[in-house]
Formats: C-alpha cells, structure tokens, sequence
C-alpha cells in the first residue's frame, strides 16, 4: 500500500515553477500541465479555507494517489479547517463548464431535508470546485458483494430499506440521480451503521418523474452479482420487481412506497424518522 502524501497549500501557493513536481502540477490542473492555472487554483483553495491536499485513494495520477477519476472532475481528500473533507476539481478538458449545477442539486438536497442524513455536508464551492463532508464507509457495489453475508436478515432489511426510501425522498423533490440503476460507488454506506448517504451528483437534473426509487430496487435485486441471493432470501423474482416499480411509478405516494416496502422485506419498518 503507497504511503499517504500530504501537500501543504501554504508552502506550494509561493514556490517557482520549476521546484515544483510535474505530477503534482498536472493533478491539479488535470490532465494539462497549465502554470497559469494551478496558481489561481491554489490561491483560491487557500481562500476557501483548504490547508492541504491529502494524496490518498485508489486510483494513481502519475505518482500520486487519489479518490476518484471521471470525465469531468477528480476527487482529493484534503484538510478543510482542520477537518478531512472531499474535493472534487473540475477537469480542464470537462465537457461541461462548471460545477455550479451539481452545487446547487446538493444544496437543494440539504435545504429540503435539513434533519435526515441524504448527501455529505457542503463545505463551499466554486465554478470548478466542491468541498464536502468526507464520509468514511463502503460503496455500494462492494457492499452488496462482501457485507451483506455478514448482516441478519432483520438488520439487512433495516439497511436496505433506508436506502430505497432516500431514494424516493430525492424523487419527491424532482432530483433524478441518475447513476443509480447500477450498483456502483455513487452510494456509500456508513462504517458506523451502514447509514446510506447519496454521493456524486455530477449527472443529476431535475425532473417531473424521477426514477431513484425504482433504478435502486433494480440495482439491488437485479443488476448485482449477490441479486439472486437476495432475490431468493426475500422470495422475489424478476416479474415481482416488475410489478412493484410498476405500481410506484404509477403512484408515487409515501403509502404506495411502504406497501412495496411491506411486500419485499414482510417487516414493519420504521421509516417515520426519515419523513
């Protein structure tokens, strides 16, 4: 395993260019080597309350190890006053302009339900910045693959039923994930007590019928490698599936929600707390 690196943004913000690590300046300014803007982007983290880049994760960026890489952004751990948080810089070849737009989903997100744990604290933000909350935990794919052999059934309906009614929270305030049909990393589960928290919200839009809800029950009982095992435990098929995301996309009522619920997990589960 690679050692943590640490960057101090203090001692970098005055450095020449030529003292610099090549890598380090293209991490920052991926995946073009520009000067001009790593200086502004270093200045600006400064501004925003960023002490340091922790260079950490699964994937490498030349020598350096980081959270995340998509098309359009990389995502660093970083010290924001004196807390470990998530950053997510915009990439300088993205296809769209800003982040300004996945801010404001994750805003919306946190203003409408103020008391229920949906998405990591928002930090601040810029056009091609996102700080949030670092959230310790297992993703979904690999939480679906490895955790849930470890769970009792009871406890297992508990975890998998929260994550189906956040998503039908985000399809009552018209957020459309959408990423989630596929068990992926855009859903972590707390290392505490598998609390799901919705992560990524890069390819959100809001929508008149959003599909969270129903692209979640497909994702868990039938897009996953562990789907049939957790189709055998709750004694539900491909037809039975059908017919629930059936009946809620046809409805979309809070009842219709935890009659489906009643009808996979055959337990009262107390949902109320996330209302």
């Amino acid at each position: 395993m690679d050692s943590i690196i640490i960057v101090h943004l203090n001692a970098i913000r005055d450095a020449r260019e030529n003292s610099l690590d090549e890598d380090l300046i293209k991490l920052i300014t991926y995946p073009k080597r520009d000067w001009k803007v790593f200086q502004e982007r270093v200045n600006i983290m400064l501004q925003c309350g960023i002490e340091a880049l922790i260079l950490d994760g699964p994937i490498q960026i030349g020598k350096y190890s980081v959270m995340g890489k998509g098309t359009n952004s990389i995502v660093v751990k970083g010290l924001y006053r004196n807390e470990v948080v998530v950053i997510k810089i915009l990439r300088l070849d993205a296809t769209r302009d800003t982040l300004s737009h996945e801010a404001s989903i994750i805003k919306k997100i946190l203003d409408s339900y103020p008391d229920v744990k949906l998405v990591p604290h928002l930090k601040g933000h810029t056009d091609w910045m996102i700080i949030q909350e670092y959230i310790e935990g297992v993703d979904m794919f690999n939480f679906l693959h490895e955790e849930i052999f470890h769970l009792d059934k009871n406890t297992l309906s508990k975890i998998l039923s929260q994550v189906l009614y956040k998503g039908f929270l985000l399809d009552k305030i018209g957020i459309d994930h959408s990423e989630l049909s596929r068990p992926k990393s855009h859903v972590i589960f707390t290392e505490e007590d598998y609390e799901p928290i919705f992560i990524d919200f890069e390819s959100a839009r809001y929508k008149e019928k959003p599909r969270n809800f129903s692209s979640l029950i497909q994702a868990i009982f039938l897009r996953h490698p562990s789907s049939k095992y957790l189709c055998e435990l709750y004694n539900v098929d491909l037809d039975k599936i059908r017919k629930l995301v059936h009946i809620y996309n046809n409805s979309r009522t809070e009842e219709i929600v935890k009659y489906i619920m009643s009808k996979i997990f055959n337990l009262q589960l107390d949902l109320d707390k996330y209302s």
